[in-house]
């Protein structure tokens, strides 16, 4: 069983049913790592009890890269670009920036898939019904992605290619784009912010960047106050892992919920 706490002397003791030990409340950069990984591993002791706590998350994925592919099929020039969109606003103003860079294009076509009410929505523009946005969007399903938007402009070379040769083509250039884009999977971060004492800052800096923590901005007054960014599924874990060893002397509040694109290899 484990225990750690303050005593009036102001000194951290961690004790263990071996034995215990103390230090000064600048706790050393072992002990601060030690204390971390124990937080990773979700284990944190709450009046000696030890507990594990697991928060599932579920995990979309999207294209990985905003990215442009490019191939002529029998003159005629298709252009590819994938675009994460998360909003239906999103998505058509993607659309319009496409159409906007290419104002000679004899078709923009497009689909897109967003996880918001399940929404679907794909556009031939002018090609054939079914040649063109469908395939698009075929692309987007069987892969089995999310906020995702892949347009595909063509310029028309001349030579008809045939409803089986234009399907072809808009998912050759879907499938084109989807793979150099990449996969990526939607994660959910938590920002927060932290205020502590000026002695506490050297421990909080390191316990931060051992638990995967990105530190986004520094204020120095009475307090310090530090913004950070953590992965949602170890918020909690990290939160209580603070307090747990730290008590009263630091404070946490969180902000938001953002999401970030980690690209898969």
């Amino acid at each position: 069983m484990e225990k750690h706490g303050y005593n009036s002397d102001d000194t951290f003791v961690f004790t263990t049913a071996g034995g215990g030990w103390k230090t000064s409340a600048r706790m050393t950069e072992t002990f601060v790592r030690n204390v971390t990984e124990r937080f990773r591993q979700g284990r944190y002791a709450s009046g000696g009890a030890a507990e594990r706590k697991t928060q599932r998350i579920f995990i979309m994925t999207t294209v990985g890269n905003n990215i442009i592919t490019e191939f002529t099929e029998k003159k005629s020039v298709f252009i590819g670009q994938t675009f994460w969109v998360t909003t239906e606003d999103e998505a058509e103003s993607a659309i319009a920036s496409v159409r906007k860079s290419n104002p000679d294009a004899t078709h923009v076509c497009y689909a897109y898939i967003l996880r918001a009410g399940s929404l679907q929505r794909f556009s031939d523009d002018g090609e054939p019904s079914g040649t063109a946005g469908m395939p698009i969007l075929h692309v987007i399903s069987s892969k089995k992605l999310c906020d995702t938007l892949i347009t595909v402009t063509r310029y028309f070379g001349g030579i008809l290619l045939g409803a089986g040769g234009l399907v072809r083509a808009y998912s050759r250039s879907a499938s084109d784009a989807v793979e150099k884009a990449g996969i990526a999977d939607v994660v959910p971060y938590t920002e927060f912010e932290m205020e502590y004492g000026y002695e506490l800052h050297s421990q909080m800096e390191r316990a931060l960047t051992q638990a995967g923590a990105e530190i986004t901005d520094r204020e120095f007054t009475e307090k310090v106050r530090i913004g950070a960014v953590i992965n949602s599924s170890d918020y909690e874990r990290f939160c209580s892992g603070i307090k747990s060893v730290w008590h009263k002397n630091v404070e946490i509040t969180d902000k938001k919920t953002i999401e970030r694109r980690l690209k898969k290899d």
